[in-house]
């Protein structure tokens, strides 16, 4: 698949908004009693839902919809552009173009 096929295939994402997906898809959840050798931002999440409704309520272990990124904390996002077309995550250390616009076509 060339280059031109990528574009039309995939959505344009922004290289944070890709690197942010792919984080929450891949680190997991950890329960509360794990201890993380690492950091995982927080999504900001702050409210629980069914299928189709906000729950007034999370639901608590043993209940259905237990478990959701409402109930567990994380570290406040913090970015700094480090003007030299890099971003940094402050919480994670890591670090990522601030463009996917690599030869400055605005495409």
């Amino acid at each position: 698949m060339n280059s031109d096929n990528r574009r039309q295939f995939f959505p344009k994402f922004s290289t944070l908004a890709f690197v942010l997906w792919g984080t929450f898809c891949f680190t997991g959840q950890a329960s509360s009693s794990e201890s993380l050798s690492y950091k995982i931002v927080d999504t900001g999440q702050s409210v629980c839902s069914d299928a189709s409704t906000q729950l007034s309520t999370c639901p608590v272990q043993g209940e259905y919809g237990f478990g959701q990124d409402a109930q567990y904390q994380g570290y406040a996002p913090s970015y700094t552009a480090n003007n030299d077309g890099t971003v940094s995550d402050n919480v994670t250390g890591l670090m990522w173009a601030a463009s996917i616009d690599t030869n400055g076509d605005g495409k």
